[in-house]
């Protein structure tokens, strides 16, 4: 489907197809995408993940907030 898992999977399979010989087409059931106003968060490892991807700089234009930073992180 055309959801975050949909799409994601969708985008690894492309990026990880060297030989190019796999077609994907994604069906979705809603008749149109729309907001419905629930949030999404994303923790560091999916976040390094989406960064390999090559989806880093087109999130973070839509993010409501400050994504990772590559510097380790501290507990306080």
């Amino acid at each position: 489907g055309g959801g975050i898992a949909g799409l994601v999977t969708a985008i690894s399979i492309c990026h990880f197809n060297r030989h190019k010989d796999i077609k994907i087409d994604i069906y979705e059931g809603a008749h149109a995408f729309t907001e419905i106003g629930a949030g999404v968060g994303v923790c560091r490892r999916p976040w390094e993940a989406l960064k390999k991807l090559g989806l880093q700089e087109e999130l973070s234009k839509i993010s409501k907030v400050k994504t990772f930073s590559d510097e380790p992180r501290t507990s306080i």
